[in-house]
């Protein structure tokens, strides 16, 4: 996240990155559909509000004010993850960036138990019970691509192999389907 950038956190939950990206300089709001959650990242935030994405059609804001929207592990709680992603997009500035990042359903962990029957939800993770929605690479490209974004970067993220995901060229989108954990979309509004 560029320092000193006007960032909406979608999804913003008690507020935990709202603060890392005050440390950067930023100017940060918030929505969240967790009003226990919004009343906690008050502190953290220059406006945050009790927002269900899966409802609304507009957010508090004017449009185009944001220089990065956030949709940090949000999008796949959602019953239309694309119109959020569009109605979202309204909001991006001219210029600005949509950061999104998604569980890679293809990950290892999740395709070596489907090998044997398995597939099962639970309380945290990639098949977190509360996930409507589950992603690959390929899927989640194409979803942000369909809700008016042009992609500038895809990137796989993993606490194990993050950095060597993305050091190996066109090998490493052979192997990322298996090592990342998240998958992460860095996309400006198309024209």
């Amino acid at each position: 996240m560029p320092a000193a950038t006007t960032v909406l956190d979608v999804g913003c939950s008690t507020g935990y990155l709202g603060e890392a990206l005050r440390a950067r300089n930023c100017r940060v709001w918030g929505v969240d559909r967790d009003a226990a959650a919004v009343a906690e990242a008050k502190a953290s935030y220059e406006g945050v509000c009790v927002v269900d994405l899966d409802e609304c059609d507009e957010l508090p804001w004017p449009e185009r004010s944001f220089d990065v929207v956030l949709c940090g592990d949000v999008i796949e709680h959602l019953r239309d993850p694309a119109r959020a992603l569009r109605l979202v997009r309204r909001y991006v500035s001219p210029g600005g960036r949509l950061v999104l990042s998604v569980p890679n359903v293809a990950h290892v962990s999740v395709r070596l138990p489907l090998l044997v029957g398995r597939f099962e939800y639970r309380r945290s993770g990639i098949l977190d019970e509360t996930h409507l929605r589950l992603f690959t690479f390929r899927t989640a490209r194409t979803l942000v691509e369909s809700s008016g974004f042009a992609i500038d970067r895809v990137l796989g993220g993993s606490d194990h192999f993050g950095a060597l995901l993305e050091r190996f060229g066109a090998a490493a989108c052979i192997v990322r389907g298996l090592l990342a954990y998240n998958i992460i979309v860095v996309a400006r509004v198309a024209k």
